[in-house]
């Protein structure tokens, strides 16, 4: 089989180790808030390099079966097909860097992913629709990068793929077309992530201009009408999914030193009156996700209007839903890290403990594959992840059903060409869609590189004289 020009690596690094080990129970906010904003500012992620040469493969994942079906957009050549992984790579690296190749072999000679060309829904097949994908496509693809081991292919790609983006933006901030299909706030806040890492690999002081125009414009300005954020500015209600992509945006841009009114302060504005500022217009974006949240927690059985249950819908007095709920567990903890804010969540989406069989059946049950691959939201998933990678170290019952289920998902469903076929909810924006979000949570579930061997001993110790 013929090598790659690259494969992935991962480098070894103590500092980005994630904050949390069986040794130790419990961890600050912050510092598991700098990790995850690590993901989107290019620390974490970075691990996942395209260094030159390649490497023997001594646990081959095994080879999956998965199948497209008939008018689905497929890759006549894919470079996954060559695919060699280097040396120990983790099986949910080896189906990571699969992901990679497929988005690679999916990406426009433009730079841009087409939603139409990749075989959306028709709803999605619009401006908007493709910068939402090209967002969390570019986003993954500039995960593969390192300022220590730089991967001018995925660079090159990457940079097309912001050219692409910029040509796009609209002269008020806002990317796409206004008011127009394919769901507007997604790709405003798809296309804000994309810079926000675009920043954090380059000196380019326009790209983090343009990721702060961007977010502020989806924070502060296309908020649904009744709080929260919805598919597009001033929606009606907020939608569930869009709450969790909000806060994660929101809480990484926060702790990256986005400044969130875009102005720059003028000479005699003193330091704390910048930081009060700051602060009050904060607190205006959270308190319209908390609003989003009241919209759609179920209320509290005691009937109590101004108690709710912790469980949450996708509209408005429409029943409990575990997709909904988990999408607020991650939005809600973003912005109120305390276990005790989730835990209801908590219960509803995982139910009861099955002693027996060691976890919790619910999770199996309710993120499945389904027939065609119906059952599960490749969002939730990622959503998900972010929250049990942080509340539950990997030696507890929960993280270990999660993740166990969702590997069982992805091993077995991932095409020859590095994607998952879509059904459901994910079909509507594709295989693009479902693959780049998979990516970003097998980069959550990986385990962690085994320490480096300490150096040799070099130092050649004198022969003892002969008396």
């Amino acid at each position: 089989m013929t090598k790659l020009p690259f494969t992935f690596q991962r480098p070894l690094s103590p500092v980005y180790r994630p904050p949390f080990s069986k040794n130790r129970g419990g961890v600050s906010f912050r510092n598991f808030s700098i990790w995850i904003v690590s993901l989107a500012a290019g620390a974490l992620v970075s691990y996942f390099v395209f260094p030159s040469g390649g490497g023997t493969l001594l646990k081959p994942l095994e080879k999956n079966t998965a199948q497209l079906p008939a008018g689905e957009f497929t890759i006549e050549h894919p470079l996954a097909a060559k695919y060699i992984p280097a040396i120990d790579r983790s099986s949910d690296m080896q189906m990571f860097d699969k992901a990679a190749l497929f988005l690679m072999d999916a990406q426009d000679a433009d730079g841009h992913w087409d939603s139409a060309h990749t075989l959306a829904s028709p709803e999605f097949q619009n401006v908007n629709g493709d910068i939402a994908l090209t967002g969390i496509a570019a986003y993954v693809l500039m995960c593969t990068n390192t300022p220590a081991t730089p991967n001018p292919e995925a660079v090159a790609r990457g940079g097309k793929a912001m050219r692409w983006l910029e040509s796009k933006l609209n002269a008020d901030g806002s990317v796409g077309q206004s008011n127009g299909p394919g769901e507007q706030t997604v790709a405003q806040l798809m296309a804000g992530a994309a810079f926000m890492q675009a920043a954090s690999m380059s000196t380019r002081e326009e790209l983090r201009q343009t990721a702060g125009k961007l977010m502020n414009v989806a924070l502060l300005h296309m908020q649904a009408q009744n709080g929260g954020y919805g598919p597009s500015p001033n929606s009606a209600e907020p939608r569930a999914d869009v709450l969790g992509l909000a806060a994660f945006v929101y809480k990484s841009a926060s702790l990256d030193g986005y400044q969130f009114d875009g102005s720059k302060p003028e000479d005699d504005v003193t330091r704390s009156a910048r930081v009060k500022a700051q602060r009050a217009i904060e607190e205006q974006i959270v308190n319209s996700l908390r609003a989003g949240f009241k919209r759609l927690e179920i209320p509290a059985q005691s009937g109590d209007p101004k108690k709710g249950s912790g469980v949450f819908s996708n509209t408005p007095g429409a029943p409990p839903e575990w997709n909904a709920t988990v999408a607020c567990l991650l939005a809600n903890f973003l912005i109120n890290p305390q276990r005790s804010s989730v835990n209801p969540a908590l219960d509803f989406v995982f139910g009861a403990f099955d002693a027996k069989a060691e976890g919790y059946p619910r999770i199996p049950e309710t993120m499945h594959w389904g027939v065609k691959g119906e059952g599960y939201n490749a969002i939730s998933t990622w959503f998900g992840t972010m929250a049990v990678v942080y509340l539950f170290t990997d030696d507890k019952y929960q993280h270990r059903s999660w993740t166990g289920t969702l590997r069982d998902i992805l091993q077995s469903k991932q095409a020859p060409d590095g994607g998952w076929t879509v059904a459901g909810d994910d079909a509507l924006r594709g295989r693009v869609w479902r693959t780049a979000l998979h990516a970003m949570t097998l980069i959550l579930i990986a385990p962690m590189p085994p320490p480096p061997a300490p150096p040799a001993d070099t130092i050649n110790t004198p022969a003892v004289p002969v008396k």
